[in-house]
């Protein structure tokens, strides 16, 4: 019964979410960032181009892989935190709240089935993401730059959503999730994003001191929800 519960809230928030403006912004955004993909537009280029060696792939497993941990930051944090972490806050300002104490729903039916609804329409649209960059790349590539493409591998797409994205969505949604629920401030949810990016791109992306041990540089990369600092150490630096 607690199940069956927790998948009524889950539903009606996600029915709500499929009208909110919002999902379809950010759809139409990350669609834009997979037409970029699949044009060579967004992918890793050498410093020193004397090398010679040929440029990866727009569907390669490690130009996908490196592209998708930065949108995750860049982008898509700034959505999942609004997504997760402003249905409790509605909820309270509509005074929902009090009513459902009237009700034999329980309050970990009522949060679990928030925070499933609202992961299961960030994962919605990154699923409109992925198809539109398989349709792009494979159904309708650029025809005046064939040689930018790679013959269809699907974990070249899975892996880097599933290692790469999805982590880092998870952590940025409980994250927006809990701060909205503790506090039920929307703007310490907006801050939460904004503080993030920062954080990440000027001491976990970039900092590489020279006497940096094992142990701490260990630790930066499990700090890291979106395994880019990861990525650079072990394929670009």
């Amino acid at each position: 019964m607690s199940a069956r519960r927790g998948w009524m809230i889950a539903s009606v928030d996600l029915t709500e979410a499929a009208r909110r403006p919002l999902f379809w912004l950010w759809a139409v955004v990350m669609a834009l960032n997979a037409w970029l993909m699949s044009r060579g537009i967004w992918i890793y280029r050498s410093v020193d181009t004397s090398l010679g060696s040929p440029r990866a792939w727009a569907n390669s497993e490690f130009q996908i892989g490196f592209v998708l941990p930065l949108l995750s930051f860049l982008l898509i944090a700034f959505f999942v935190a609004v997504a997760a972490g402003m249905p409790v806050i509605r909820d309270r300002e509509r005074r929902v709240d009090a009513i459902l104490q009237a009700t034999p729903l329980t309050p970990g039916e009522y949060v679990w089935g928030k925070f499933i609804a609202a992961l299961a329409a960030c994962l919605a649209v990154m699923a409109v993401f992925l198809a539109v960059l398989l349709l792009f790349v494979h159904g309708l590539p650029d025809a005046s730059t064939p040689d930018i493409y790679g013959p269809f591998e699907a974990l070249a797409y899975l892996r880097p959503m599933l290692l790469l994205l999805l982590p880092g969505l998870v952590f940025t949604a409980g994250a927006a999730f809990l701060i909205g629920a503790a506090t039920g401030r929307p703007i310490l949810v907006f801050l939460l994003p904004v503080v993030l990016l920062p954080f990440l791109q000027d001491f976990v992306w970039r900092w590489f001191p020279p006497d940096l041990g094992p142990v701490a540089g260990a630790a930066l990369r499990y700090l890291d929800p979106s395994g880019f600092r990861w990525l650079k150490e072990t394929w670009l630096r």
